[in-house]
């Protein structure tokens, strides 16, 4: 029967047969202080009596629902315990942004596959399909991490969501590098997700200070970590190509869309539309993200602007953000400012639109899950090639690239393929297939288990035999 409570059970420590799915409870035999705050550390006791604790396996007072044992009389030669794994974020819903969703969906998926937990900030959702502590206040105290690292199991895989200002001011803390060492010369595995990695190089010397800590912070994460994951090729092959000792560790893992595809009916487009007050013939310049310099939506508006004075009315639809912007008067009608919407509306939208518009700065990479998300939904997509755009998305033809720093050529390409209905639908079609066969949460997820346990990361722990 399982635990109700997913982190403290008064009786005991919840796991189940991995073969068998049988749950069953198992008796603490210890308990612990640390630095004036008492942690109730679960020691399973075994079916033969045997505390693990003889067997340096440490469990404290988690519940784990995914945590299994084998039972000795299935597979007597194999009697093992398999390794949890705790993701470490300070961001989780109902927090906005694409790192929460992500934490959200990573431990989702991963917790289908094995026993997964997030340690994440007060106040976040708990109400979900895996553990979450979330008992964080400051991520940028040290000492606080070490006090909730301390309650974890002494085995746990840490997987840490990396972007370098959520843990210190400005991105750098210096103590944070300290715990990172501790952890590494405990014998503990450590896994860093890289989001973001440095800022880029700014003319003032507070920029220049961020941007070169930044980089020193870095290269202490490649020599502490076990494994780091970098979420855009161009990082992936810039850092192999700086740090070849270390390049066995790194390997590319884009960003999923947090965006699920909703099914909808034949005639969904047509109906979307008229919901909206848009002709059912007309043509839908759709942007969505979150509003910043980086996703010059300028471009897309002036893109828009110049595909009504060529091809006629087209409506621009903007999703996430309030942006506050100045539009055309004489094409105000022909705008839609939608604002935040759940994600199964942004999805009916998704696949409402002819075209969706994103020209980074940086230029299209797998981190951006607006991207996946369009791919993801069998929508054509105009981007543009930056230096962040590795060469995989350099030589796609799954999407269409203009230089980032070419607002015309952008301009020109929008409007092309808003008059290309059957090159637009075939490219999309592309896109669909590119995402679902490598940029879907299932195949991503099978690629960060595959990289875990090429590295002797998801090994199987011994346990003593009766």
């Amino acid at each position: 029967m399982r635990v109700p409570s997913p982190w403290i059970c008064e009786g005991g420590y919840s796991y189940s047969s991995r073969w068998e799915h049988v749950w069953m409870t198992v008796p603490f035999c210890h308990s612990r202080r640390r630095r004036g705050r008492r942690y109730r550390e679960m020691k399973p006791t075994l079916p033969n009596g045997q505390c693990l604790s003889c067997t340096a396996r440490g469990w404290t007072g988690w519940g784990w629902p995914g945590s299994m044992v084998a039972s000795r009389d299935v597979f007597p030669e194999d009697w093992a315990v398999q390794r949890p794994i705790v993701i470490l974020s300070p961001l989780l819903p109902p927090m906005r942004g694409g790192l929460a969703d992500h934490t959200w969906m990573l431990a989702r998926h991963l917790s289908m596959r094995h026993p997964v937990a997030v340690l994440s900030s007060r106040d976040v959702y708990t109400d979900a399909p895996f553990p979450i502590r979330a008992t964080v206040h400051d991520w940028e105290d040290v000492a606080e991490l070490e006090l909730e690292l301390g309650a974890l199991p002494s085995d746990a895989l840490l997987v840490w969501q990396y972007v370098p200002h959520m843990y210190g001011r400005g991105g750098v803390n210096r103590g944070l590098t300290k715990l990172w060492r501790g952890i590494r010369k405990s014998g503990r595995k450590q896994v860093v997700i890289a989001h973001e990695i440095a800022a880029p190089w700014g003319r003032l010397p507070n920029q220049w200070w961020y941007a070169w800590n930044h980089r020193r912070q870095w290269r202490s994460i490649l020599g502490m970590a076990d494994l780091v994951p970098i979420s855009t090729e161009a990082w992936t092959e810039e850092w192999k190509a700086a740090e070849p000792a270390r390049a066995s560790k790194m390997l590319t893992l884009a960003s999923p869309s947090s965006i699920e595809r909703v099914p909808v009916e034949p005639g969904h487009r047509t109906a979307w539309r008229a919901a909206q007050g848009i002709p059912a013939d007309a043509k839908i310049l759709l942007w969505w993200g979150s509003v910043s310099g980086a996703k010059q939506l300028m471009w897309v508006v002036d893109a828009w602007e110049t595909a009504c004075s060529r091809l006629g009315p087209v409506y621009l639809c903007i999703v996430g953000g309030n942006p506050s912007i100045g539009l055309p008067g004489s094409l105000k009608p022909y705008s839609r400012i939608l604002g935040y919407l759940k994600a199964e509306e942004v999805s009916r939208c998704l696949q409402a639109a002819d075209l969706v518009a994103l020209p980074f700065s940086d230029g299209a990479s797998e981190r951006r899950t607006t991207l996946m998300a369009a791919l993801g939904h069998g929508v054509a997509v105009v981007s543009t090639v930056g230096h962040n755009t590795g060469p995989t998305l350099r030589g796609a033809d799954f999407l269409s690239l203009v230089p980032a720093t070419d607002s015309n050529a952008f301009i020109e390409r929008v409007t092309s393929l808003l008059r290309d209905d059957a090159g637009r639908n075939e490219m999309a079609k592309r896109g669909l297939a590119r995402h679902d066969a490598a940029y879907s949460w299932p195949v991503v997820t099978q690629q960060f288990s595959s990289a875990l346990d090429a590295a002797g990361m998801l090994s199987v722990v011994p346990l003593p035999k009766r």
